[in-house]
């Protein structure tokens, strides 16, 4: 979601971890702190940044239209396979440079992907153009205190200040990873410096002893506000 995309081979990994039968963690976890966002703020016109295979097009409950943007052609094309509807339309496109008017949507969410993205402050400002005004946002990323809980999912781990790369592996294929892990600090920073107030993070899915990593420690944050 940085400045380069998926490869097909990447993006079908991505899309068959995603869309695998019966519950997943994000059924558990994720998908319900999106709903709750949407019902609190009331959003009705949608941008899901980051959307890759569409798959919260969905999930979410509520909404009248929602536009998902991904800069993968071939995750584009699976949401495109799927999901598109009256109310629902995919493009491709990068956080840096969102395809997209200004003011769009009184919603926006992203779904781990600024975590993926070196540059905060870029992908803010994109965020804070395409939000109108009193409109609301729900950024689900990495939580910045686990980045030894997140390197133990890693082989050929390295470590460089805030970035982490490696390779993970995802349903039995390998996925070449580059983590940001950004604080809370720098969104606030990010997200004030365009017009966006940020009300608070929340930590949850905390890793367990029995995966071999620390216990309790939330492995998300979510970040929610609005554009004032």
């Amino acid at each position: 979601m940085d400045d380069k995309t998926f490869d097909q081979t990447t993006a079908q990994t991505w899309i068959d971890a995603i869309e695998k039968p019966g519950q997943t963690q994000r059924d558990k976890d994720i998908y319900p702190r999106l709903n709750t966002w949407l019902n609190v703020y009331g959003a009705k016109h949608v941008l899901d940044l980051g959307c890759g295979q569409g798959i919260c097009s969905q999930k979410l409950l509520g909404y009248k239209t929602y536009e998902g943007v991904d800069p993968s052609p071939y995750l584009i094309a699976r949401a495109n396979e799927r999901y598109t509807g009256d109310n629902i339309t995919f493009t491709e496109g990068n956080a840096y440079q969102l395809p997209l008017e200004d003011g769009a949507f009184d919603g926006v969410f992203s779904v781990l992907v600024f975590h993926l993205l070196e540059d905060l402050a870029k992908a803010a400002a994109e965020l804070g153009r395409v939000l109108q005004k009193g409109g609301s946002f729900c950024l689900i990323t990495t939580n910045p205190e686990a980045m030894e809980q997140w390197a133990a999912f890693y082989e050929n781990c390295n470590i460089d200040g805030k970035r982490l790369s490696g390779t993970m592996d995802l349903d039995g294929k390998p996925s070449e990873d580059v983590l940001y892990f950004h604080t809370i600090e720098d969104h606030q920073s990010a997200l004030k410096a365009n017009g966006l107030h940020m009300y608070g993070a929340d930590m949850f899915r905390p890793a367990t002893d029995t995966d071999n990593r620390k216990e309790n420690t939330p492995l998300l944050m979510l970040i929610a506000g609005v554009k004032l």
